[in-house]
């Protein structure tokens, strides 16, 4: 071949290689723009409203347009049957009970229709990218560390006098950060869920190890900062527990130690403790006096009450999905629970199982619960494959994605954000990484998805 021949294989051969590459980087750009999207704004589906449903709506809009019109084509998993009966087992009061609230009834039936068309584009759309779920794990955590970069900002931004993007900061004693979310307690609950993500997987997911080290403290350091008193306990334990499945007892012990200590400092309110600390963590001082803490734990005991009530009501049949947001707001309700005070209803319910009684009855949460045991079991034998063929690396991304939901699901005690898309964006990649491990096994054609 001669000279200028070979010279002009090997540059197009070149150019080839390049457009391959920037067509892999703009991939992985919609990837994280699609997490970005997803995670950005406080999707108000849980309590009733159709405020901020616009990015949500807009992602649902565009797989839906791709797969349902130029691709025209879905994947589908039996386990999503379940999703669909919890859907339907919404319209259970419809039947035998009562609505309460019909517009807040309506709101949560379209949302949870849009989570469930939702999981299927979704889990079509990663399925399609080659790597789909490790890629997702990676533009979570790029997205964690802007968004703890971004609270850092707005904390120092307070104490300059620019009053952006924080709140509490009267009551609290701190400026607590919101970063890209529109309420302080989806950033806390973020920060722990990346925080988790990163101590379990991080290891495998950074080239560096400095920029591991400096991922893990950024969000660490943002979740504390945050005084998230749910997102804070649910890491804790979720953490205890991967220590557990490590079989660490030593840092066990010493954790346990250490928390015990500090929080027995706080409640007896401990001159070294700062004052902010103080007031935010001192559960026993925030009950006698609900002023300490804006009412927040007075006002969901408040909820959890009224919610009771309402639920021996309706036990079977359930009062409609939505409504308890109608009932906090009554003036009437009001002075009967809270002697006229505010009752939180914890950003959907009081909490996910007692808000699903409200809203559904005891044919409701049996649904509910059927639907937690399908995701943990599919989670737990990801994870059992994945150890059983001692594919390190493997075996810790499914271990996060059983304590990532657990640490959902402890959340939702305290703020019932079960219809927030992040969540179902992680049982999406439940499923989704179930079904790469089981196809490398096999040995077909996405198996290396599951191990790079």
């Amino acid at each position: 071949m001669p000279a200028y021949a070979a010279r002009a294989f090997y540059s197009s051969r070149l150019q080839s290689l390049r457009s391959q590459l920037l067509i892999q980087r703009m991939r992985d750009g919609m990837v994280l723009f699609f997490v970005f999207m997803t995670i950005l704004e406080s999707v108000k589906i849980d309590i009733g409203r159709l405020a901020n449903l616009k990015p949500f709506i807009i992602v649902i809009l565009a797989l839906a347009f791709h797969y349902g019109i130029m691709v025209r084509r879905y994947r589908w998993r039996p386990e999503f049957n379940v999703f669909v009966l919890w859907w339907l087992s919404l319209f259970i009061p419809v039947v035998g009970g009562t609505v309460i609230s019909p517009s807040h009834f309506m709101v949560i039936v379209l949302g949870q229709l849009l989570l469930l068309g939702y999981l299927t584009l979704t889990y079509t759309y990663l399925y399609d990218r080659e790597n789909g779920v490790v890629k997702a794990i990676k533009a979570l955590i790029a997205v964690g560390v802007f968004s703890a970069g971004l609270s850092f900002l707005q904390i120092v931004a307070y104490f300059g006098g620019v009053h952006i993007g924080v709140s509490h900061a009267d009551t609290v004693g701190f400026p607590r950060a919101e970063s890209i979310f529109t309420e302080t307690d989806w950033h806390a609950m973020y920060m722990g869920y990346v925080t988790l993500l990163l101590i379990i997987c991080g290891k495998h997911l950074f080239r560096q190890r400095l920029h591991f080290q400096l991922a893990l403290s950024a969000t660490l350091l943002s979740l504390l900062l945050s005084f998230g008193r749910a997102a804070t306990l649910g890491f804790q334990m979720r953490f205890g527990i991967f220590l557990l499945a490590r079989r660490r007892f030593g840092m066990i012990a010493a954790g346990a130690v250490v928390v015990f200590l500090l929080m027995m400092s706080i409640q007896l309110k401990a001159p070294f403790i700062p004052e902010s600390l103080v007031t935010r963590f001192n559960v026993v001082s925030n009950l006698e006096d609900s002023s300490m803490d804006s009412g927040a734990l007075n006002s969901r005991l408040f909820a959890l009450e009224m919610a009771w009530d309402f639920v021996q009501k309706e036990p079977l049949w359930g009062n409609g999905a939505g409504s308890i947001q109608l009932l906090v707001d009554s003036m009437e309700l009001r002075e009967q629970y809270a002697d006229g005070g505010k009752m939180n209803a914890g950003r959907g319910g009081t909490n996910l199982f007692l808000t699903t009684l409200f809203d559904s009855g005891v044919i409701g949460l049996l649904v509910l619960l059927a639907v937690l045991y399908v995701l943990f079991r599919v989670g737990l034998h990801s994870y059992r494959m994945a150890g059983q063929a001692r594919l390190e690396p493997q075996r810790d991304i499914a271990l996060f994605l059983v304590l990532g939901l657990l640490y959902f699901v402890l959340n939702c005690m305290a703020n019932n954000f079960i219809r927030y898309p992040l969540v179902w964006l992680h049982f999406v990649l439940i499923f989704l990484y179930h079904r790469q491990l089981q196809e490398f096994f096999r040995g077909d054609a996405y198996a290396n998805s599951a191990l790079r």
